[in-house]
């Protein structure tokens, strides 16, 4: 039979991969496209459709759904009460304020603008590193993006690919604590340091790559007359269907000092990475201190008399927000189980494990990680689907961990950023906008530029192993 032979898997997973991102790119729901993806898996490989949907695909949701959800939940709820307070624009006004002594004060040059946007990436990175954790990321300076982007007249369509470029960079970054690099570290048995070196060289490309990059931006958008369009109050940007709530509504009272509106996220870091306390619980202790800080902003004082609207409404857009994003990822989750049943993944794992033995293992990691992350969308798997074929014969592939740490972090950096990977589509949707809006800018600081740091890793790691 034809159906469920291996290269009718192999032709059907190809297929779907690129139907899954023309769909996704001309605006219709990833959920869907997850769904679908799964069924027809199903379908070609010759298993019952709906006990790969009730069991597999469930499964496999769940176990992201149950790591997930109340980390998403409280970060959207931090960043709505961050915005709503103010705090997210006193933030974004401190940045312009850096912008306009970097520019003597032309807040309408390509210079300025390029400089906006080279100073939100970079901060993003920072943030990261010192341990805003990734999922919580885009909720956090998406609010600052669209006010400092407002104010200096920049296109709401670069607001993904800058926020995804800076922590691209943190992620790959030796020592970093983002998800990435410590999943490594339980996966490979490393330190979060490994490979110190080429991971410092990789990562500094990336970092100059992508302010080159911006500030050449910022003269196109002056050149071709670019503007900031507000965005609808209810988006259904990136063919989410219309489920997603935009967040970040404009604080109704007097500005917040750009000092304070800095100490909830202080106290985020400070107890997510030191005291110990889990990232729900960290987000929670976080919006207290908002609550704290700027009750004024939050407790809107009408006709003298409190209101409770801002406080109401910043809980409605976060959980509206909330619940086609946990399902965004949990259906990614799923299609990744369902893809891992297939014959075809069983000669995927062979074809690299037979590449590593012919060809080289650097070289092998790196094809590995960057075809896996495109191949599911998903950093964590990525890693999980590398770790399966490489880790058992280090040395038979002239291997060791630390290098199969640090290349691993820079190749599914690559393409975990496919048109319908969850992240995508979770950002590109809260600023409003359709994939094809975005994506190109996405696909330069999350694609190409980490491809440079990539091969500039594997150089260092293949002709000076002692570095790694």
């Amino acid at each position: 039979m034809i159906i469920g032979s291996v290269w009718f898997s192999l032709t059907t997973l190809f297929i779907v991969l690129i139907l899954m991102i023309f769909l996704c790119y001309k605006g219709c729901s990833p959920i869907w496209v997850f769904i679908g993806a799964a069924i027809i898996l199903a379908l070609c490989n010759g298993y019952p459709v709906l006990n790969i949907l009730l069991g597999n695909f469930l499964d496999g949701a769940a176990g992201f759904w149950k790591n997930l959800m109340f980390k998403a939940l409280t970060a959207l709820i931090f960043a709505s009460f961050f915005s709503a307070s103010g705090a997210a624009k006193a933030v974004s006004g401190l940045l312009e304020k850096i912008v306009m002594l970097l520019t003597k004060g032309d807040k309408t040059s390509a210079v300025a603008k390029g400089y906006a946007m080279s100073t939100i990436s970079v901060f993003a990175m920072v943030m990261c590193l010192l341990g805003i954790d990734s999922s919580c990321a885009p909720f956090i300076f998406i609010p600052i993006c669209f006010s400092l982007f407002k104010n200096l007249d920049i296109p709401r369509n670069y607001i993904p690919g800058v926020i995804i470029g800076g922590v691209a960079i943190a992620a790959v970054a030796p020592g970093s604590p983002i998800f990435v690099n410590t999943l490594c570290c339980m996966i490979f048995g490393t330190k979060p340091s490994s490979a110190l070196v080429p991971g410092i060289i990789g990562a500094a490309a990336m970092l100059c790559l992508t302010v080159w990059y911006l500030m050449r931006q910022g003269k196109k958008i002056t050149e071709k007359g670019l503007h900031y369009e507000e965005p609808e109050k209810r988006g259904s940007g990136g063919g989410m269907g219309g489920g997603f709530s935009l967040l970040f509504p404009e604080p109704y009272v007097k500005p917040v000092n750009p000092i304070l509106a800095f100490i909830p996220l202080i106290v985020l870091f400070v107890v997510y990475n030191f005291v110990g306390l889990g990232l729900e619980l960290s987000n929670v202790i976080a919006i207290a201190v908002c609550f704290i800080l700027f009750w004024k902003n939050i407790f809107t004082l009408e006709n003298r008399k409190f209101s409770f609207k801002t406080t109401g409404n910043a809980l409605n857009t976060s959980v509206s927000s909330w619940a086609p994003t946990i399902l965004l990822f949990g259906c990614s989750a799923g299609l990744a189980t369902v893809v891992k049943l297939t014959p075809a993944y069983d000669v995927i794992v062979q074809f690299f494990t037979n590449m590593a033995q012919s060809v080289g293992g650097i070289f092998s990691v790196a094809m590995c990680s960057v075809f896996s992350g495109f191949l599911v969308g998903n950093a964590t798997q990525s890693m999980y689907f590398t770790s399966d074929i490489f880790m058992k014969n280090l040395e038979a592939f002239n291997l060791t961990a630390p290098m199969l740490h640090r290349i691993t972090t820079f190749a599914c950096a690559i393409l975990d950023t496919a048109p319908f990977a969850p992240s995508v589509c979770v950002q590109t949707a809260l600023v409003g906008l359709k994939l094809k809006d975005t994506y190109r800018h996405i696909f330069v600081t999350s694609v190409l530029v980490p491809a440079v740091g990539l091969i500039l890793c594997c150089l260092l790691c293949g002709f000076f192993p002692r570095l790694a």
